[in-house]
């Protein structure tokens, strides 16, 4: 970590754990290593999962919608999938991780972060959060096709919608971020 980025929290009134936490995902070393883990784990699962059909079942809201997914998919794919989703319990941390190391690098050079952008920091790491919620509903909903229980389809969309929404934050976020930069360098 460069001594640089590190300033006195001051009264921030920002707990100095997560001041902490945000300086040490600041070091490009972390955004590079998240960014690779990212890559071999992101390309393992593309190869081996059809991501527009898992995205279906999961905001599929209704026990309907989710037959219907379920019988494109195929009951083959589904049991393929299952054989591979253990990579999903890596995933979402290892991306939360890459999302905020690369907030916390593009922001850390300006002193002690505000609470704004702490909770943007904190984003990815919400959504990852949802992720294993949709993650849990989601196996439930496997170990339950014959009857699609209207609880679990609803409750699996509802996490992945979420998980999405702040995942589209973060990213909006950074390219607030990246933009200001920009904006500063020519001022």
């Amino acid at each position: 970590m460069n001594a640089d980025l590190h300033q006195s929290p001051g009264r921030t009134g920002v707990p100095s754990r997560l001041l902490r936490l945000y300086y040490q995902l600041a070091d490009a070393r972390v955004v590079m290593l998240a960014l690779l883990a990212t890559i071999v784990l992101g390309s393992i699962m593309a190869h081996e999962v059809d991501g527009a059909m898992l995205t279906a079942l999961q905001t599929s809201f209704t026990p309907g919608n989710a037959r219907n997914v379920i019988r494109e998919w195929g009951m083959e794919n589904i049991a393929h999938f299952r054989t591979v989703f253990w990579l999903d319990g890596y995933f979402p941390v290892v991306q939360a991780v890459l999302l905020a190391s690369i907030i916390a690098r593009l922001s850390a050079k300006r002193g002690t972060p505000g609470k704004v952008l702490l909770a943007l920091f904190l984003t990815p790491f919400l959504a990852a959060a949802s992720d294993y919620m949709e993650n849990l509903f989601l196996l439930n909903l496997l170990e339950h096709l014959d009857t699609l229980p209207r609880g679990i389809v609803l409750a699996l969309s509802i996490t992945s919608s979420a998980k999405m929404a702040l995942m589209a934050v973060a990213v909006l976020g950074i390219v607030t971020i990246v933009i200001d930069r920009m904006i500063r360098r020519r001022t």
